[in-house]
């Protein structure tokens, strides 16, 4: 019943492999339907993101082997980040949830945590993305419904 139980799952099983293989062969197919746990509106089981990202937080921090203990560091930091990319994208399901006071929460931690993004290894977008979360939630949530509008 939990969600992003695989989080720290993945990194037991990759840590504790004797041998890797690098290829370039696709070997692995990942498939998402409409109902995925990872896309639409925001649900309050939505927020067992920061209890994964802790755990594997505190897993990479045991680690001494190259930047695995920083990016660790970066998962954590990436929780406001991927909760409110979630409310600007397809908004609040539950009716428990305060869209309002919960975007103001999740913003103030979300600014705490723009250095680390920032320098991380992300896609330029999510980091200009970040950086428009961290200056304007609310505009930014309406520039990307109007995106979505106009590329529909």
């Amino acid at each position: 019943g939990k969600i992003n139980e695989d989080m720290d799952y993945k990194f037991k099983v990759l840590r504790d492999c004797k041998k890797w293989v690098v290829s370039n062969r696709v070997k692995y197919f990942y498939w998402q339907d409409g109902n995925s746990t990872s896309s639409g509106k925001l649900k309050t089981r939505d927020f067992q993101l920061y209890e994964a990202a802790d755990e594997l937080y505190k897993l990479c921090q045991q680690e001494s082997y190259g930047k695995i203990a920083y990016l660790g560091e970066v998962k954590k930091a990436r929780t406001p980040f991927s909760l409110l990319s979630r409310i600007a994208m397809w908004g609040v399901a539950d009716s428990n949830i305060n869209e309002k006071d919960i975007t103001k929460k999740l913003t103030k931690e979300h600014r705490k945590k723009l250095s680390i993004l920032l320098k991380a290894p992300i896609p330029f977008s999510r980091k200009v993305l970040s950086i428009m979360f961290a200056i304007n939630f609310p505009m930014t949530k309406w520039l990307l419904s109007v995106t979505r509008k106009v590329n529909a």
